[in-house]
């Protein structure tokens, strides 16, 4: 198979090798976006589902704002995760 360097010198626009590193990074690039995503949404379902079988008094004694942080708190351990 030729090297990228190979491919560069000879000027053949059409190579063997970028079609390997192009298919890898894409494939890389996909399966992070995907599972990135997978995780987010389970972890947003898992919290609100959480949040839904809660007693009213819980949110009677909380300000909205304490809630909406909870959401902000998964989003931030869901960004550390999926670096």
């Amino acid at each position: 198979m030729a090297s990228i360097a190979d491919c560069l010198h000879s000027g053949r626009r059409i190579c063997p090798a970028h079609w390997t590193a192009d298919a890898a990074g894409s494939l890389r690039s996909w399966t992070t976006l995907y599972f990135g995503t997978e995780l987010r949404l389970r972890v947003y379902a898992r919290l609100f589902s959480h949040l839904v079988r809660l007693p009213v008094s819980f949110f009677e004694k909380r300000n909205l704002g304490d809630i909406i942080s909870r959401f902000d708190s998964a989003e931030a351990i869901q960004r550390t995760l999926s670096q």
